[in-house]
């Protein structure tokens, strides 16, 4: 069992099992990880967390790393995944969640505050989209320059083929190059990502994300009003600040906070700074 965890549990929710790890006792913070990672993404962040009083929990989203991946777009779509995160906070105690998301694990925080908002005291999202605007952005050409897999990976078997190739060589790539702060990154670190993708099915599962989004109707979108936070590493080389902090049309109680010298991956780039954040937000009196 890894060191930042100290209980990894298996989640039956019929369809699916999720797989997840947590560690700590007290108020819950459910943490959701992104594009191409799985829980392993809050190292850093869950023993403060559960260090401070809390109960941090990860698990690997449907489709990703030792959760289930069930076949067809249909399974990978927000409303979907977000009810996997709803089922789970319902079977791992009472009372409302502090629901933290990262990149893709951000949409599905979104989409779980939009389908459960009684089930959020607060949200957090670390560069993470809004699922309308990114999809808006990804029309325009600054967005697209960056976005440009999104709709490399509509397309069948092509994609799995290329990142796979010369063992993986452009996830590497997106680490190193996403990155800003040196070394933020391991190579065993990355290793643990990417041995999550050898099983048969697991990276068309994670790209089934991207193809569900766009080719499936989007679910019912709604106003926010949960309590909001979005941290922002201003380095971001995926997403354009606009796609990162949402429109008072959809988040109705936000506050932003803007991180210098952080890219993408604000978690590994500025770990400490993070997490004093993250303190701070749980800390503060109930909303």
């Amino acid at each position: 069992m890894s060191p930042y965890v100290n209980l990894e549990f298996n989640l039956e929710l019929g369809d699916v099992t999720l797989h997840g790890v947590e560690r700590g006792a007290g108020k819950r913070v459910i943490f959701l990880h992104g594009f191409p990672e799985h829980s392993y993404s809050w190292r850093h962040q869950m023993g403060p967390v559960a260090e401070a009083g809390f109960r941090a929990i990860a698990p690997d989203l449907r489709g990703y790393n030792l959760s289930s991946r069930p076949k067809g777009l249909r399974a990978y779509a927000a409303d979907k995944v977000a009810a996997d995160i709803v089922t789970l906070i319902e079977r791992t105690g009472e009372g409302p969640v502090t629901l933290v998301g990262h990149d893709w694990g951000g949409v599905i925080a979104y989409q779980v505050a939009m389908q459960a908002p009684e089930k959020l005291e607060r949200l957090i999202l670390l560069n993470a989209p809004h699922l309308v605007s990114y999809k808006r952005a990804l029309r325009r050409p600054d967005q697209f320059k960056k976005s440009w897999y999104a709709y490399l990976f509509q397309l069948p078997f092509v994609p799995e083929r290329y990142t796979r190739a010369n063992d993986f060589a452009v996830l590497r790539r997106v680490f190193q190059n996403a990155t800003v702060t040196p070394n933020a990154v391991s190579a065993e670190d990355v290793e643990t990502y990417i041995n999550a993708f050898r099983p048969r099915g697991a990276l068309t599962a994670a790209m089934n994300y991207y193809r569900a989004m766009l080719w499936m109707r989007s679910p019912k979108l709604c106003r926010i009003d949960v309590p909001t936070t979005v941290i922002y590493g201003v380095e971001d080389k995926f997403l354009n600040a606009e796609v990162v902090v949402p429109d008072a049309r959809w988040v109705s109680n936000l506050t932003v906070h803007r991180v210098e010298k952080a890219g993408h991956f604000i978690q590994y780039d500025r770990p400490a700074q993070v997490n004093r954040l993250l303190l701070d937000i749980l800390r503060s009196p109930p909303p």
